[in-house]
């Protein structure tokens, strides 16, 4: 069945996904070291499992293959080991499918630990692999492929596209999974997940795992707001318990049934379960939606730009500015830093036009990239480093326009299309695989049009071209090409008489218009009052310029409805002597404060006074950001480095200070050991409370993942470690913790132990007798304070 017809099927039946494989499997083989090694170890015991599901009314079956990808990208197996897992898994997965008449999609989980730092080599790494095993799975004869558990948009971005390039037939389900309070780790917000969803070339948009039924039912109308597309929904069977040493899962089949109906009504077509169910919650599922009385009605698709940190609903007729700085032909500031740094140039670049407001940003790097187009992808994968704007990509050169489109975080805007055949059609095609919104000016090659006539006569190509090749309008901008007004003011009146007529939105690049006149700033926030006023969609313009933020401001408070209240930015207060200081922890800028610290110190301040006020209260306030859910983990792993950073510039006069006193002597010899325990290879918690801890001063130690008790003995015998943290985020890895706190209570009784880990609960820390439990990395900095 090609994607088509799947997606015609949705329209006509709800689907029913299975549920948990590697709780399932865990729990009943022995010795295997994570779940998929049982499609070799004991693949009697997978197939039977896949039958059960179907029994209980699968009409998807997944394969055993989710963990694969992680484990490979991690060094925990190597290429052709997770190769013949993934084979030996949809080779299970096809042939239950095909016994039973079902539905068999390979499940490929993300490669990532959902917040890391792009290059070009790992996505290139990423996409090779997924490639990879699609072309193992069509082989094997799966009918469609499952991306689950996903968190970030470029990864999932071109997971998607690795697929594409080997089938554009083949269906494809692509999933996000969320905490709690609608976001996913990085705290990107549903609505954002949900629109990015339905731009990219998947059939299905959905949500899996997150922390329960009822927590992804909360979300989900927020998620499904602007998808367009048939959606699926497959939360967990809730969190984990401990029960004389074994995980258990609550039933909680109701909240299941409850959750369901909150799907079904807001569009999903397949339902199922994730973690910690089994065939019974498959079976509940099935008969809940067998009552199921309502039908699908196909929404419209909605009018907006998407990045992980903005959307913008063009529904709204608000006017979208758009960054014009980050353009080294434009910028001599910006060219003459990048040449020296490129990306100290861009971050500096981006946080000026982010702070002024900009929710997309103009891109050109032509000045280099046009004997390099692959310095483009560098480029726009360190931007992306700093930020995740919208981004419109401004080049003359379209192996440019390729690079950056497949490496954006975004639904992007392609600055831009002429009138010609070969770059229209070059760009529609971006279009069709990306989504996004098409720039088109109205001229043909290099010929500027001089008349009002002229750009008549090239609207009329652009509803052509819009008709050839099935361009949703409202995607498409109309750029009628400002000139400088030193030419004749007959020129901006062309503008604003295109603006009037056009069917289109409409952009221009508004700094053109004041090329070679003096005192530009006041005449171009003129002329775009009233070009606003007139209609104007879009300008790339400089946002940081006082004089158009003013412009904006207004419109916006005057007749947008927005009003003139200011507030404080994104509910973040700063007070006191080094309000400062906490600003520019949030920002991570770490340039201004260490001049700031260097200033405080050359007028006698004690370091000791600047750590504690100026560093420790400030980055405690952002651990309560964090934790009222204010900001996100980007914000604060940004945050901890900086501080980390701004201790090292602290640290000799700390050492000076503090020289011969107990405080000083407490911190250098408090050694902690932070370790992942066995079974379970995921760091990204343990890594945040590493960082954290170090930017408070203490003298901490990554352990590693997937350690035993005897090694995590043998390492702290060793180091003469005075607090261990272990970590866990697989349910089957909470025996091993609960192993390893009573090895180091027999073996070393000083040794405190702290718990902590997205399956630990306070509860459970306490029953395994664990001297602490930490629910996130400002909790833990508390907890060694008082164990120390």
């Amino acid at each position: 069945m090609n994607r088509k017809e799947f997606i015609q099927l949705l329209f006509d039946k709800i689907l029913i996904l299975d549920g948990a494989y590697g709780t399932q499997l865990s729990a009943s083989i022995k010795g295997i070291n994570f779940p998929e090694e049982a499609n070799i170890v004991s693949p009697e015991t997978v197939l039977s499992l896949h039958k059960n599901y179907i029994d209980a009314g699968a009409d998807i079956i997944k394969t055993n293959t989710f963990g694969l990808f992680h484990l490979f990208n991690t060094g925990k197996i190597d290429k052709n080991y997770a190769l013949k897992l993934l084979k030996s898994g949809v080779e299970i997965g096809v042939k239950a499918a095909k016994e039973k008449s079902v539905f068999c999609f390979a499940s490929f989980g993300p490669m990532s630990d959902s917040i890391f730092s792009y290059s070009a080599e790992t996505l290139d790494f990423f996409i090779d692999f997924y490639s990879t095993a699609t072309e193992l799975a069509l082989l094997q004869g799966v009918q469609g492929i499952l991306f689950e558990t996903f968190s970030d948009f470029l990864e999932l971005k071109l997971a998607v596209y690795s697929v594409r390039k080997i089938s554009n037939s083949i269906p494809v389900i692509a999933q996000f999974t969320l905490n709690s309070n609608g976001a996913t780790i990085q705290g990107v917000d549903a609505k954002n997940c949900g629109a990015f969803l339905d731009t990219i070339d998947c059939d299905v948009a959905g949500l899996n795992c997150s922390t329960g039924p009822l927590d992804m039912a909360l979300n989900f109308e927020s998620f499904s707001e602007y998808i367009s597309k048939p959606m699926s929904a497959s939360p967990n069977a809730g969190l984990p318990e401990l029960r004389n040493g074994e995980v258990y899962y609550p039933d909680i089949k109701k909240e299941f049934k409850k959750a369901l109906s909150v799907f079904l009504k807001n569009g999903a077509r397949i339902v199922g379960s994730c973690c910690g169910s089994n065939p019974d919650y498959t079976r509940a599922i099935k008969e809940e939606v067998n009552k199921f009385k309502g039908t699908y009605v196909k929404k419209n698709k909605k009018d907006f730009l998407v990045s992980p940190d903005f959307l913008v609903d063009f529904e709204n007729k608000s006017f979208f500015p758009i960054g014009e700085r980050l353009n080294l032909l434009g910028n001599k500031t910006f060219k003459e830093n990048y040449l020296k740094n490129f990306e100290n140039a861009i971050e500096i670049e981006v946080n000026r036009q982010i702070t002024a407001g900009a929710k997309c940003l103009d891109f050109n790097v032509d000045l280099i990239a046009r004997d390099d187009y692959l310095t483009a992808k560098r480029d726009i994968i360190a931007l992306q480093n700093f930020a995740k704007p919208i981004i419109s990509i401004d080049t003359l050169y379209l192996e440019v326009m390729n690079e950056v489109a497949l490496y954006s975080a975004c639904t992007p805007l392609y600055n831009s299309a002429d009138l010609t055949e070969k770059r229209f059609n070059f760009i529609a095609e971006l279009y069709k695989k990306f989504g996004g919104k098409i720039i088109v000016l109205l001229m043909s090659g290099k010929k500027v049009p001089k008349t009002f006539e002229e750009r008549l006569k090239g609207l009329e190509l652009v509803d052509m071209f819009v008709e050839e090749y099935e361009i949703d309008k409202r995607d498409i901008f109309v750029d009628p090409l400002a000139l400088t007004l030193g030419t004749g003011v007959e020129n901006y009146h062309y503008v604003e008489e295109i603006i009037e007529k056009s069917k289109y939105k409409t952009i221009v690049g508004l700094s053109n218009f004041s090329h070679g006149l003096p005192d530009r700033s006041r005449l171009n926030s003129f002329l775009l009052t009233n070009l606003i006023r007139r209609g104007l969609t879009a300008s790339i313009l400089d946002i940081s310029d006082p004089n158009i933020a003013s412009v904006i401001f207004n419109n916006e408070a005057i007749f947008e409805g927005k009003g003139f209240s200011l507030g404080e930015k994104n509910g973040l207060v700063f007070k006191g002597e080094f309000s400062k200081w906490g600003e520019y922890l949030i920002k991570g800028d770490i340039e201004n404060l260490t001049r700031e610290i260097i200033s405080r110190l050359e007028k006698r301040d004690k370091a000791t006074f600047l750590l504690e006020k100026g560093l420790i209260e400030n980055m405690e306030k952002i651990g309560s950001y964090f934790e009222k859910g204010a900001i996100y983990l980007p914000q604060l792993l940004s945050s901890a480095e900086t501080m980390k950073n701004a201790f090292e510039t602290l640290k000799p006069y700390l050492e000076e200070e503090l020289a011969g006193e107990n405080k000083n002597k407490n911190m250098d010899n408090a050694r902690i050991l932070l370790f992942t325990v066995q079974n379970d290879v995921h760091d990204i918690g343990k890594n945040i409370v590493l960082t954290v801890l170090k930017s408070f001063g203490f003298s901490v130690f990554d352990g590693g993942i997937d350690k035993s008790p005897d090694e995590i003995i043998e390492e702290i015998n060793s180091t003469n470690a005075r607090v261990v943290g272990l970590s866990a985020l697989m349910t089957t890895s909470l025996p091993y913790m609960r192993e390893t706190v009573k090895k180091i209570k027999e073996s070393l009784p000083e040794v405190k132990v702290i718990v902590g880990g997205a399956v630990v609960t306070k509860r459970f820390a306490e029953e395994i007798g664990a001297d602490g439990y930490g629910k996130n990395a400002f909790d833990a900095v508390n907890l060694v304070r008082n164990l120390l």
